[in-house]
Order: structure tokens, then C-alpha cells, then sequence
């Protein structure tokens, strides 16, 4: 029997882009019964500055506070 989990992780397997990976956990999100998420991504090269992609329908309040305190 699969789990959420391992339908999240097979989302991952076909998608072209962060952006589609996103829409899919966020809907699972919902399903869940989250109102907000975030999906982050990182990014191993180039090795001496690795990006760091971070995706999510938090309100804009919060996501300005969570740059501004430097949380990630």
C-alpha cells in the first residue's frame, strides 16, 4: 500500500520543474488539510555557492519576516 509520501516522492521522478514539483505538493498539502506550505530545493553546484530554491504560498507577511530573520 503506497502512502502520501511515496506519491509525493514519485512526483518528483516525473516532473520537469521546481515549479510544477511545487503546484503537486501543494495540492497534497491541501489535501491534507494545510492551508500554506513551502518546497525547497537545493541545488549542489556550483560547490562554492550551491542555490537554494524556496517555494511556497505563505502569506507575503511571513515570507518577508522569514528573509528578513535570515531563517533559511
Amino acid at each position: 500500500m503506497k502512502n502520501w509520501q511515496e506519491d509525493l516522492l514519485a512526483i518528483t521522478d516525473n516532473s520537469q520543474s521546481a515549479h510544477t514539483v511545487f503546484k503537486k505538493v501543494e495540492a497534497a498539502a491541501l489535501a491534507l488539510g494545510f492551508e500554506h506550505c513551502a518546497y525547497g530545493l537545493r541545488v549542489p553546484y556550483p560547490v562554492s555557492k550551491p542555490k537554494i530554491l524556496v517555494l511556497n504560498n505563505y502569506p507575503t507577511e511571513w515570507q518577508d519576516r522569514y528573509i528578513s530573520e535570515g531563517y533559511l
